[in-house]
């Protein structure tokens, strides 16, 4: 495979035509719109105020107060499930790793990881984090941990694409993982940001 890499122009016009390799943050949420959300979409919450509110007209206070606590759970329960989201999506972003080695024009380079581009060719030693989802094109020996994706402590042996057209989740790397094997020899992965058909 070409071990040349993009030349600078190509990776300037690729960086204009696909963005900055980043996760994007639509909106910053604040806790009170979260809160606000869990009551406005959720049509279960309208029932059971009615239900608590009848219940009070017929003189069933007891029923109410327990339909209120009720709404209260899935109010909070909702709102806690969506802010940890919230901050998992940040905490991903703050992982990502600032510089990363490519080869352009030939040879090696440091550059931002953000300016990472479709096609870049990434060097990864052993024990640095992954700055882009990619294909494995060469590699020896090499591991990786996937738990920030998986949850599971396992390492995951990843192998060699032995065509950029054809590839499986063992030829492919994620952003955020990291490499925990690899003899300490430099890894090349060509970095594809969309779909790796670059």
């Amino acid at each position: 495979m070409e071990k040349r890499g993009l030349t600078e122009k190509e990776a300037e016009k690729r960086l204009e035509q696909y963005g900055l390799n980043e996760i994007r943050e639509n909106l910053v949420i604040s806790p009170i719109k979260i809160l606000f959300r869990q009551i406005k979409k959720n049509y279960i919450i309208y029932l059971l105020i009615i239900a608590a509110a009848l219940s009070f007209i017929v003189g069933k206070s007891i029923t109410a107060y327990v339909i209120l606590a009720v709404i209260l759970v899935l109010i909070f329960t909702g709102f806690i499930q969506e802010y940890k989201a919230e901050k998992a999506i940040k905490s991903l972003k703050n992982m990502l790793v600032p510089i990363s080695i490519v080869i352009r024009d030939g040879k090696e380079k440091e550059i931002l990881s953000k300016n990472i581009v479709p096609g870049d060719i990434i060097l990864l030693r052993n024990g640095e984090k992954v700055p882009a989802d990619c294909i494995v094109i060469e590699e020896k020996e090499l591991l990786v941990n996937e738990s920030i994706l998986t949850g599971e402590s396992k390492e995951v042996e990843k192998i060699a694409t032995k065509s950029e057209k054809d590839y499986s989740e063992k030829n492919t790397l994620f952003m955020g993982t990291f490499v925990v094997n690899g003899k300490n020899e430099y890894k090349i992965w060509k970095h594809c940001k969309y779909d790796f058909n670059c």
